[in-house]
Formats: structure tokens, sequence, C-alpha cells
């Protein structure tokens, strides 16, 4: 568990991932702080509810049922079949683990809070895009072919007859 206690884990778990589960889904049904287990049921994007237990040893789905009969529950649902019980070490490792959707939108938010990051890093005036969409910047700063021989000649090397890479030079 990564708070001090189960009854904040539980709690932090029901606001904190509605970002990649239906909103508002997630509720605590079981809080038993002298065995140190808790349960709660959540609904994935995919359509497919889980029941995940919470203890010492991590977060395992203990259940599930899906609630619609199209191809992305029934693709979770076999995911979770395959880990059903399986503890998992964080919340969010379990949930990308059997839900493509959580995982992608994991990942977007994950990338919207790097983009801050670089953003608030980057004076005012040199505010650019993190990855530029054109390679022109990347051949103004490669090193010129004529100015250095050993490059001209590994570049005009045919790639059938060069060195294997345990040739290179490290």
């Amino acid at each position: 568990m990564r708070l001090a206690t189960l009854n904040e884990e539980l709690e932090s778990i029901t606001r904190d991932y509605d970002y990649g589960i239906v909103p508002g889904s997630a509720t605590i049904f079981v809080l038993d702080e002298i065995e140190a287990l808790g349960r709660l049921d959540l609904t994935l994007l995919e359509g497919v509810m889980i029941v995940v237990e919470v203890n010492s040893q991590g977060y395992k789905i203990t259940s599930h049922s899906p609630l619609y009969s199209g191809a992305a529950a029934l693709a979770t649902t076999q995911a979770i079949l395959a880990h059903i019980n399986q503890p998992f070490e964080t919340m969010e490792n379990l949930l990308m683990t059997v839900s493509p959707m959580f995982c992608q939108r994991f990942q977007e938010v994950l990338y919207q809070k790097l983009q801050s990051v670089h953003q608030q890093q980057m004076p005012e005036e040199q505010q650019q895009p993190p990855f530029p969409n054109n390679s022109s910047s990347y051949a103004s700063s490669a090193p010129s072919t004529s100015s250095n021989p050993s490059l001209h000649n590994s570049a005009s090397r045919n790639p059938a007859t060069a060195d294997p890479p345990e040739n290179w030079i490290r």
C-alpha cells in the first residue's frame, strides 16, 4: 500500500483513478482494519465491473462481471481471467494489466504532466514543443561528413558488407 492506513488507501483509489475508469464508479464495501483487508468495486471503461481486494500483499481482482457483450468487454474479461487472484504491487499496475483503455488514459495523463513540467522549466520566450515535428533541427547539429573522414567512410559503406556490431568501437 502507498498510504499509511488501509482506509486512506481505499479512499485514494475511489478518487485518484477516475480519469481511467468510469468516473465515480469506485465504491468501498469492505473495510476491516483489524484484518487489514479492504474491498472495493469499480467499473473499467471497457464495461467490466471488478472487485479489488487490498491487503498487505497488494491488490488483486477477486471477481468480475461484464456489463456489456461488446468486443472490448469480452477481451478485457479474458485479460481479467488470466490475472484473477494474482497480487499486484500497485493499483496502477493492476489496472494497466487488465484494461487497455486505462493504460491509454494513464499514458495521456502522464504525457500531459510531463509537458506541463517541461513548459514550466522553459523561459517564456523560448517555449517550444518538447518534440520537434521536423528533422531540420537535427540536421544542423549533426557533424559534417566532409570535415570528418571517418564519418564519411562509414556513411558511404555498403550496409551488407559493413562490420558487425561486435567489431564496432565502443
